[in-house]
């Protein structure tokens, strides 16, 4: 990790709402480690590897004199689930947190072999939540009593390390088995008052999620819009330049038979790069800039790549 150990001098919070997601994947304690927060069996959990929560929940409760909400999902790269309905208990998490939880959990298991769902939860938490919500994630890696009395610094591989120096809460560790420990969720608590005053006392937002949902479907949208517009625009484009190109040449080297020879097959050449370019860069610019730009951008330059490439083959078989 970036720093060993990290440090958290700030005053807690007392008083304030803390509100809690816990994200991790199957197996790996979130509802556990929802119980260990309130104290009691809130949430229901199974020893079994098979993922026990369904559909998100939340529950709230007055914890030294601070209201928490804590909301369980079900887990990461469930493979009894859809996509499309993982993203929907992702809206749902959201919506049970409003107006936006302060940290999401990430629930790592200790004394097992990290995965590739551990590998790839940056991408998944920036995938579902958007860009920023690196700064609003905390790894909790549960069983710390595998431990045995030894720092979890010496037990992390530079792996899992790298993991946690992605997200801006650090990492905590919890004993789900010690549920009477309540020093362990006061820590808790500390290190995320102290992850919300370097985010300057915000909190995720359901507006961060909706703006992330728009922009991923915008820029899709875009990059279909700019893709077929370049490719049309950049094969309209390549053939006429490809004839133009070709016939000019054909006709200085071989008179009109040879140029219109050239023309038709200078037009194929034309229109399958320009197409295949214009596609390309409409997609890129679609994406970034939306439809609009993304085709004019396309079919600007695929008419370009289009003429040129035109140009190029008849020189090669002309000569």
């Amino acid at each position: 990790m970036a720093s060993w150990p990290m440090h958290y001098d700030s005053t807690p919070l007392n008083g304030t709402e803390l509100r809690i997601v816990l994200l991790g994947g199957v197996g790996m304690g979130k509802s556990s480690s929802g119980n260990t927060i309130f104290g009691g069996n809130v949430f229901h959990e199974d020893l079994s590897s098979d993922s026990v929560t369904s559909v998100a929940s939340g529950r709230s409760a007055n914890i030294a004199g601070r209201q928490i909400t804590v909301v369980d999902t079900p887990g990461m790269f469930d493979p009894n689930r859809t996509e499309e309905e993982l993203r929907s208990e992702i809206g749902r998490c959201v919506q049970l947190s409003l107006p936006g939880p302060h940290v999401f959990l990430l629930v790592i298991r200790l004394g097992v072999r990290f995965t590739t769902e551990e590998r790839n939860a940056v991408k998944w938490i920036q995938r579902n939540f958007g860009q920023g919500a690196a700064r609003f994630t905390m790894v909790l890696f549960t069983h710390g009593d595998s431990l045995q009395g030894i720092s979890v610094e010496n037990v992390l591989n530079k792996e899992v390390c790298s993991l946690v120096d992605s997200f801006g809460g650090g990492y905590h560790v919890f004993n789900n088995t010690e549920r009477d420990d309540r020093t362990q969720v006061e820590e808790l608590f500390r290190k995320v008052d102290a992850m919300v005053q370097r985010n300057g006392g915000e909190h995720f937002t359901s507006e961060m999620y909706q703006e992330d949902q728009r922009t991923n479907s915008g820029g899709f949208l875009g990059a279909v819009a700019g893709g077929v517009g370049g490719g049309v625009g950049g094969g309209v484009g390549g053939a006429v330049g490809g004839v133009i190109s070709v016939a000019s040449q054909g006709f200085m080297t071989g008179g009109i038979p040879l140029a219109l020879a050239g023309a038709a097959k200078g037009a194929k050449v034309g229109a399958v790069v320009g197409a295949v370019s214009g596609a390309v860069i409409g997609i890129i610019s679609g994406y970034k800039h939306g439809g609009e730009v993304g085709g004019g951008m396309g079919g600007w330059a695929g008419g370009q790549f289009g003429a040129l490439a035109a140009f190029i083959w008849n020189y090669i078989t002309l000569h």
